[in-house]
């Protein structure tokens, strides 16, 4: 049958070389080459349209956007709360040194009133009321013993906070790199899901038709007898399930393209196009696996706080040392704690290693992939044209050719998710380069 196919189609071409082809040549469709676009506009709305590139868009999400703003207004408050806990400790400071001159002034009370004591008769009036003064003594002491213990396991408690505070300060540039970099790879992520979804509607449309195509033929068929109603009414249910699907994609579309614009503070009444240039974003030389995790593990922040911690505990230790007793449980549990913080970060530098190999490995697996992809959407095309060639030629139905279509076009839309999911791994990869994974 293929044969017989094939010298049909080698005989039509003959024919129309040999009669100049006027009439058949021009509904035969060469053979093209299909690839990602170098760029690809997404627009929204009627009308005349505002007009940016994905890149001047990020720009304005930078100046404009309220969670990038929020960045640095998060700095600040760490500022200022790492200034009110100075200004904390420097009290605490002074009320420990205040209650540890008056647990002196008792203390040598006491030793008076003892010595005194004993140069007199007990229970003599005198000895009674010496008694008495040494006793009121003994409370205030331990009263002031008391507000000095609670004093500084407050201090400690602001101490803790305090550094916590001091390391983001100290880490402030890197930190604010790290969400920065968070924030746009998320935005940029969302524009590129619009691509996504144009491609996904375009897939959508033709199943419409596709379904339509079929609902027609078996129409035509019950009135021949060839079909049942109950062909009818199924072909009828599919096509309005893919016409809903395509409404629900076309809804997804819009409503992501109103919540970008939301986003960079544009009127979302407004009609928009945003062209993104794919050349760029299209996978270029490897990053490789060394370079990637060195700077990984220079930077990881997780690490570094792990280690802050347990220098944090050491410091805490130190400061309940001065009224607690090294067998007291206070220190016991922070002894705990502090084994718990190393026990942690040692987990961390082993598991650290396994989850960078797998980010990794995640990333060189959609790397290959779009390229792989390309070539699927490439020879589905190839397909396609043939098919078509093959309709206009009258040698396949109507429904074969769209079939051909609608596999074309799914394979655009694999294409495309390729893209999509390699951009998505490439920024987990840098966000890791900057020590977050």
């Amino acid at each position: 049958m293929k044969l017989k196919t094939l010298i049909a189609i080698i005989c039509i071409v003959l024919l129309v070389s040999l009669s100049g082809g006027t009439i058949f040549a021009a509904n035969l469709l060469p053979i093209t080459d299909w690839s990602l676009n170098e760029v690809y506009s997404i627009d929204y709305g009627e009308g005349k349209k505002a007009e940016y590139t994905l890149d001047g868009i990020i720009q304005i999400y930078k100046t404009s956007g309220p969670e990038y703003r929020k960045i640095e207004l998060a700095y600040q408050l760490n500022n200022l709360n790492l200034m009110r806990l100075d200004a904390e400790l420097s009290a605490q400071n002074a009320n420990q040194e205040k209650y540890r001159q008056l647990i002196n002034q008792n203390e040598i009370l006491i030793e008076l009133y003892q010595k005194e004591m004993e140069t007199l008769t007990e229970g003599s009036g005198e000895w009674v009321t010496v008694a008495t003064s040494m006793d009121a003594c003994s409370l205030d002491l331990s009263m002031y013993q008391a507000y000095l213990a609670d004093s500084i396991a407050l201090k400690a408690d602001i101490y803790v906070q305090s550094e916590n505070y001091k390391f983001v300060q100290a880490n402030e540039e890197l930190l604010r790199e790290q969400e920065q970099k968070k924030l746009v790879a998320d935005f940029k992520e969302k524009c590129l899901s619009l691509i996504i979804l144009k491609e996904n509607y375009n897939l959508a449309d033709n199943s419409v038709e596709y379904n339509n195509i079929l609902y027609q033929i078996n129409k035509a068929n019950l009135d021949q007898g060839r079909a049942t109603q109950i062909d009818v009414d199924y072909q009828d249910a599919e096509l309005l399930v893919a016409k809903n699907e395509r409404e629900s994609v076309l809804s997804s579309y819009n409503n992501l393209y109103k919540h970008i614009l939301r986003i960079i503070d544009i009127n979302e009444n407004l009609s928009a196009e945003i062209t993104i240039d794919i050349k760029n974003i299209r996978p270029q030389n490897i990053i490789k696996h060394s370079a990637a995790e060195s700077s990984f593990e220079k930077n990881d922040i997780k690490a570094k706080q792990l280690i802050k911690n347990i220098s944090i505990i050491d410091g805490k230790i130190d400061i309940l040392d001065d009224v607690y007793e090294a067998e007291s449980s206070i220190i016991k549990i922070e002894e705990k704690n502090r084994e718990i913080a190393k026990a942690e970060l040692d987990t961390w530098l082993i598991e650290r290693s396994i989850n960078f190999n797998n980010l990794y490995s995640e990333y060189e697996t959609k790397y290959d992939a779009v390229k792989i992809q390309e070539k699927k959407a490439a020879a589905q095309q190839k397909k396609y044209i043939v098919a078509r060639n093959k309709y206009n030629l009258g040698l396949i139905s109507k429904i074969e050719l769209q079939e051909a279509e609608l596999r074309f076009r799914q394979s655009e839309l694999d294409a495309w998710k390729a893209l999509y999911n390699y951009v998505r791994a490439l920024d987990a990869v840098e966000l890791a380069m900057l020590g977050v994974l």
